[in-house]
């Protein structure tokens, strides 16, 4: 019973952390602005038991990491109240409001009987409903009257999704993976 309460205690305190701590969108539009980071054509998922907002520790991984990958998804999994959750519905993505970078946060869905399968790990999902997402995203964007920053924006866009298409599978080795 005390090591349960000690854990329970401990995640509240983390969560509760995270939650006062979180990074604003300005402070990381200004770190990504900064000359000293070189972007580099990854992928790189962040871990955080937060559903909205960035993690604290992002702030720290940009303090002592001299590259920014060119996506960023922050990722929480959450189980919620339900038997089985549809497999088309289990990430739930949203564009963190930084126009200029691709910064996701994903809110991974399951229900309490689902169950995931070796065969089709969790990662290339994502991957591939992020795809869509951006897909979706760039069809909104071209139905409305485009101005010169959101054109640059649609291209770089494309680029992404151009450079993720290049190869049929997703190999764990071309991205990378931090929590």
């Amino acid at each position: 019973m005390t090591i349960m309460y000690i854990w329970n205690d401990v995640y509240r305190r983390k969560y509760y952390y995270e939650l006062n701590n979180k990074v604003s969108t300005e402070m990381v539009k200004e770190l990504a602005a900064s000359t000293n980071f070189s972007r580099i054509p990854r992928l790189a998922i962040f871990y955080s038991e937060l559903v909205h907002g960035i993690p604290p520790i992002f702030k720290y991984y940009m303090a002592n990491v001299p590259t920014l990958h060119s996506a960023l998804v922050f990722v929480s999994i959450k189980y919620l109240p339900i038997s089985k959750v549809p497999v088309e519905e289990w990430f739930l993505f949203r564009r963190i409001k930084l126009k200029d970078l691709f910064v996701f946060h994903c809110v991974v869905r399951y229900g309490y009987t689902d169950m995931r399968s070796e065969e089709e790990p969790c990662e290339r999902l994502l991957v591939e409903r992020l795809k869509e997402f951006i897909k979706e995203e760039m069809m909104v964007i071209t139905t409305l009257t485009p101005s010169s920053r959101d054109i640059v924006s649609m291209e770089l866009q494309e680029e992404f999704i151009s450079s993720e298409n290049e190869s049929e599978d997703v190999r764990p080795e071309k991205f990378q993976f931090m929590e």
